[in-house]
């Protein structure tokens, strides 16, 4: 990981033909999404059923179900999609 930051981002300028080197803006970000604290939710839900945490299991399970209905919800009332609209009943 601390390789990532050492290694520079270099391009030749058009206008001087000089390289000339550029920060990358989403180092942070990169460095964080790979960061060995942060954990895939599937692998804490596994985890967690492994060691037997069934109480928080079922309760991030159904905090993700919950998550995942409003998020399809919103995206459902954002495209006005509906099977009525297409001449489907229901």
């Amino acid at each position: 990981m601390h390789g990532i930051t050492k290694v520079k981002h270099q391009y030749i300028d058009r206008a001087t033909g000089a390289v000339a080197e550029e920060r990358l803006m989403a180092n942070r970000l990169i460095r964080t999404l790979y960061s060995p604290k942060l954990e895939v939710l599937s692998v804490v839900i596994y985890t967690m059923y492994q060691e037997g945490g069934f109480r928080t299991l079922s309760a991030l399970t159904m905090l993700q179900v919950a998550i995942a209905v409003v998020v399809l919800i919103v995206a459902k009332r954002m495209t006005r999609l509906d099977a009525t609209a297409e001449g489907h009943a229901m």
